[in-house]
């Protein structure tokens, strides 16, 4: 009976050993492919914190005297840059943490990519509670202190049926920029704001309106800045304009009838809201010779669907003599564009010919 016994153990242990070994390599792939997926490249954590819980003062100073994400290079690059942000509202309400590091991101490449302005497109907060509207100016606070910036409100910012707009103006309206250093006017202390900037031989204005503004009186003081600078190029910044599908929205279509197909200095137009990426490049015939002289790229980049609110992406508007090379990045997963994994029908990178601007 013993040598049956040790018989049968000598057998087994073999067999175990190899179905052991079996289980830990399909774990290990398993692992792996979890691991290298961009969803988990950074996990966020399970409950949301302040911006007290994340940073102290202390170390939010040093946070800015860090290295770029990128290697700057010793000369100053040949381009300069606008960075796009919208639709921050999930970051605000459970991923501050994600938020905070975008901008402390734009604040440490300021030098190395020659960044110039930032603009959000409107639903900085989710629920317009105290907390989401201190995460807000707490992550904001860095652009205040490193970057020109320029903010318009969304339908989160201000409600959707009757947009009340007080507390978004207590937070990021006139008042808030007036010390900043941009040259801006204002649409009622901040329901509308419009931004002058020049760079090279080029002199900008950056006009929006944020959501629900854009009724007859809205659309007037819109009108009413562009007819005061014909010679300035506009880019236009609203919250909602291009619906998820890609065609615009009702208000998309008044604005671009009564705007940017009326006006030959509107050369480019960016807006939130919905989510996707996703672009309409329109052509004008602005002295009526039957040849369209103008191309006007009307473009939605919102990443809120793809889970941790967005996962850190904006968009880099990187802009040299003849054109505007734009590209998705996330400072969060350091990562440049999202569109071949989310399968989207249209990239999120595009160059933009701006000869003539």
């Amino acid at each position: 009976m013993n040598d049956e016994k040790s018989n049968s153990i000598s057998i087994e242990w073999p067999i175990l050993a190899l179905i052991a070994s079996m289980v830990c390599a399909i774990v290990s792939l398993v692992i792996a492919v979890f691991a290298l997926s961009k969803p988990s490249v950074r996990q966020a954590p399970v409950e949301p914190y302040t911006p007290s819980e994340t940073m102290t003062g202390e170390q939010s100073e040093g946070a800015q005297t860090d290295a770029p994400a990128q290697a700057g290079a010793a000369m100053e690059p040949d381009f300069y840059s606008f960075i796009w942000m919208t639709d921050t509202q999930y970051y605000m309400s459970d991923y501050p943490h994600i938020c905070y590091e975008m901008t402390r991101w734009v604040a440490n490449s300021a030098s190395m990519l020659n960044i110039k302005y930032v603009f959000l497109t409107g639903d900085i907060v989710y629920d317009r509670t105290v907390e989401q509207w201190d995460r807000a100016s707490y992550a904001m606070k860095t652009l205040d202190e490193s970057v020109p910036w320029f903010c318009i409100a969304g339908n989160h910012d201000v409600g959707t049926t009757t947009p009340d707009y007080e507390e978004y103006i207590q937070r990021f309206g006139e008042e808030h920029f007036e010390n900043l250093g941009t040259d801006s006017l204002y649409y009622k202390n901040g329901v509308g704001r419009c931004d002058f900037f020049s760079a090279g031989d080029r002199e900008y204005m950056f006009i929006g309106l944020g959501f629900g503004a854009a009724d007859d009186e809205g659309l007037n003081w819109l009108k009413s800045m562009l007819d005061e600078y014909p010679d300035r190029c506009a880019i236009l910044l609203f919250h909602n304009y291009i619906d998820t599908d890609g065609t615009l929205l009702p208000v998309g279509e008044i604005i671009k009838s009564e705007i940017v197909a009326k006006y030959s200095n509107v050369k480019l137009v960016l807006c939130g809201h919905r989510y996707a990426s996703r672009a309409i490049i329109d052509e004008f015939d602005d002295d009526g010779d039957g040849i369209a002289e103008r191309d006007v790229y009307q473009i939605m980049g919102n990443y809120q669907a793809i889970g941790n609110g967005g996962q850190g992406y904006l968009r880099i508007l990187k802009v040299f003599a003849d054109r505007i090379d734009m590209e998705a990045y996330s400072p969060y997963l350091e990562d440049y564009n999202w569109t071949n994994e989310w399968q989207e029908p249209q990239p999120e990178s595009f160059s933009i010919d701006t000869t003539g601007w």
